[in-house]
């Protein structure tokens, strides 16, 4: 008698094939019609990728208040936040996975649609803000830097798709949004960061393409923006607010490179650049500072007519620029402690702190009413991927039915 054969071994890939699959099929129980997904999957769904700007903007604020110890702020108060804005970011980056999962087709549709591309700066755009917050006990150089080549080569790449692509586009009017500054936004954060890291060389190249196509972007969006929001029927939104984000980078970017300019010579061994109190100001980052005064009080001027849109994930537009400004400010005010940087000081701070105290607070009766998150479209393209993935499902068990319907009726006439 031949000894029986063992039992098959689980490879790793169809374990893990296995696991995906459960999870993606899974219902609950008290779901009625299988023919309509879950409504939390459906939920889940609709959590593109631009609602990971919430992880954005707790960072960006904690960044603020990290600038902020330099003139006296409590260092508990900035550690607080890191805590806090990681338990975001690894929320956000729990149900972006969950939705790859669910939808596989879902980034790709992202990345497809001329906006929400946009968004996909976000990776370069966090990574930076969360190196320069770490506290310092646990801050590595060798980390940072290798870090720092892996988002530089994204940013790199990403800039060079979208760049090509916006310069060939068939329709380039629907693709004009003050969404396109995301794009120059992580040329200046990188440059913080190579800065710190005293790699002078590479924060200057990060720097002037993120100057020049700011200055494009920017002259672009001003004079097309009326036209394409008529085209989309739509009015502007706090998106606007991120007018406001790449001139106040681009200060605290020259500032933190003039610093490492004058700090330590090339053949010191690799270190985080200290930065000195204050920060060596020059005519470049006054100038880049005075842009973006000007450009918030131009905000500011018309702040009152978004005020009465209803919530939606593009409040949080407002938190991430606001949080900027008020770190350049804040700069100003440690190099110039006079009574009026003192005084605009405090007040972007307290506008920065306010708006995402209660854009956090919205977001979370949004969530709990269901109405957050929102995306129509990406809810629409997931149930008719649902359904037919159920039309195939339902032809497929036919098929097999028939067949083993077929094969007992030829064994029983055998």
């Amino acid at each position: 008698m031949s000894p029986s054969p063992p039992p098959p071994v689980a490879t790793i890939p169809s374990v893990v094939l296995s696991v995906l699959t459960a999870v993606s099929s899974f219902r609950t129980d008290d779901e009625g019609d299988p023919a309509q997904p879950s409504k939390w999957r459906q939920r889940i769904v609709q959590f593109d990728v631009s609602h990971n700007a919430m992880a954005l903007a707790f960072f960006a604020f904690t960044a603020t208040l990290n600038i902020a110890t330099r003139i006296g702020f409590p260092i508990a108060l900035s550690t607080f936040f890191f805590i806090l804005s990681s338990f975001v970011l690894a929320l956000c980056l729990t149900l972006t996975a969950i939705r790859t999962i669910i939808y596989p087709d879902a980034i790709r549709q992202d990345f497809g649609n001329p906006r929400l591309i946009n968004f996909f700066f976000l990776p370069a755009i966090i990574a930076p803000i969360v190196l320069l917050t770490l506290p310092p006990p646990i801050r590595m150089y060798n980390v940072s830097q290798a870090l720092f080549y892996v988002f530089f080569v994204y940013q790199l790449a990403l800039s060079l798709h979208t760049y090509g692509q916006w310069l060939h586009v068939s329709n380039p009017v629907a693709s004009v949004y003050p969404l396109l500054f995301m794009q120059t936004i992580a040329f200046f954060l990188l440059s913080i960061l190579a800065s710190t890291l005293n790699l002078t060389d590479q924060a200057v190249f990060l720097l002037v393409p993120g100057i020049l196509f700011w200055l494009v972007i920017f002259v672009t969006v001003f004079q097309h923006m009326t036209p394409a929001l008529k085209s989309a029927r739509q009015s502007p939104n706090p998106i606007f607010f991120l007018f406001l984000a790449p001139p106040a980078q681009a200060t605290i970017a020259i500032l933190t490179l003039q610093a490492a300019r004058l700090g330590p010579m090339s053949n010191m061994p690799p270190q985080f650049l200290r930065l000195p109190s204050p920060l060596p100001w020059t005519i470049h980052s006054e100038i880049a500072l005075y842009v973006d005064l000007f450009i918030y009080a131009l905000l500011l001027r018309l702040l009152p007519t978004w005020l009465d849109q209803s919530f939606s994930v593009v409040w949080w537009a407002y938190v991430f620029p606001m949080s900027g400004a008020a770190s350049a400010i804040i700069l100003r005010y440690e190099a110039h402690p006079t009574l009026f940087w003192k005084i605009l000081a405090s007040v972007a701070l307290a506008m920065a702190a306010s708006a995402l105290l209660i854009v956090s607070l919205l977001t979370l009766r949004g969530a709990w009413r269901g109405d957050f998150p929102k995306n129509a479209g990406c809810q629409t393209a997931y149930l008719r991927h649902y359904m037919n993935l159920n039309e195939k499902k339902a032809y497929a068990n036919m098929s097999s039915s028939s067949f083993s319907s077929f094969s007992s009726s030829v064994t029983e006439e055998v």
